[in-house]
């Protein structure tokens, strides 16, 4: 981004001020729930866990979040074409009402905007447009596609133990796993 144009043509964040779009239904990791944005916290811990629920996806017919958050070994496999990893930025947990999530970045120019949206800071470049989807299903399982993506989607319980979800293809999120993009991007199905 130039110098003489501080303001993100996608995204709309100022690398100046630092300020940018406020994302809805977002909670940093690491702070307190508060009355204040319900929607948002509702039943979450000031450590960004479940307040109540049980472990893995969760049943049907309940909420889920997704918490994403930069994963150092992720980054440090080298699959990140000269990307800088964001040493300081938190995690964020999104809490899901709709069945269906697209993990990508938002485009104003293609009308783009994913439920999951990864252009917010910090961008993660490795990340395509339109990279993945997650979907919970009625059963409560979640599986994740992999949408044609530049860099691939990738699934596992951490980075060392990495499987690539192919083009197209559906694979289900087993309690434990992360579901990895982009050049640093770790998301991480919670149940709510």
């Amino acid at each position: 981004m130039p110098v003489t144009d501080p303001v993100c043509r996608a995204c709309g964040h100022n690398a100046v001020t630092g300020t940018g779009p406020r994302a809805v239904g977002v909670v940093p990791l690491g702070r307190a729930a508060t009355r204040a944005a319900p929607e948002a916290t509702d039943g979450w811990t000031s450590n960004g866990s479940a307040g109540t629920g049980s472990a893995g996806t969760g049943s049907a017919g309940t909420a889920w979040a997704v918490e994403i958050a930069p994963d150092r070994a992720y980054f440090d496999r080298g699959e990140n074409d000269g990307a800088v990893f964001p040493t300081d930025a938190a995690g964020r947990l999104i809490r899901m009402t709709a069945p269906r999530a697209v993990i990508g970045r938002r485009s104003r120019s293609r009308g783009q905007a994913p439920e999951l949206d990864l252009s917010l800071p910090p961008m993660d470049p490795g990340v395509s447009r339109s990279h993945a989807l997650l979907e919970r299903h009625a059963d409560g399982t979640v599986t994740v596609t992999d949408l044609r993506s530049a860099n691939g989607t990738w699934l596992g319980p951490d980075a060392a133990h990495l499987a690539r979800v192919g083009v197209d293809d559906s694979a289900l999120v087993r309690e434990g796993d992360h579901v990895f993009v982009g050049a640093w991007t770790r998301v991480t199905v919670r149940p709510r």
